[in-house]
């Protein structure tokens, strides 16, 4: 066997599509969350300062989200590629085995069936 089987990355493909989901989940909900929305929450729970806080670090985990959305996407594709490689590559051995197994006989030219 020269690489990963389809199981393996079938089985490993799984979470990272699930990661892949939440990250652009969390990458959406971070472009679109109400700041004036977030301090009236804030304030009304008397922390107001939370809000500046939280302000602070949007940018900086909206990006880890992107990355990882990314980060994510690649593998999949290549997980994809992957498997339909090895899927062409079984199809044409299946093949190539079938077009060399012996068949009937043909007579020789000799022969009156030739003629």
């Amino acid at each position: 066997m020269d690489g990963p089987s389809s199981t393996w990355l079938l089985a490993s493909c799984t979470p990272v599509f699930f990661v892949h989901v939440a990250a652009i989940a969390l990458n959406k909900a971070l472009q679109t969350y109400s700041r004036s929305r977030l301090e009236e929450l804030t304030e009304a729970r008397g922390r107001p300062e939370r809000a500046d806080q939280i302000a602070h670090l949007d940018a900086r985990t909206e990006r880890a989200a992107e990355a990882v959305a990314v980060a994510a996407g690649l593998f999949l594709a290549v997980a994809a590629g992957l498997i339909l490689d090895r899927q062409e590559t079984l199809a044409a051995s299946t093949r190539n085995r079938s077009s060399t197994a012996p068949g009937p006989r043909r007579p020789s030219c000799g022969s009156p069936a030739c003629r």
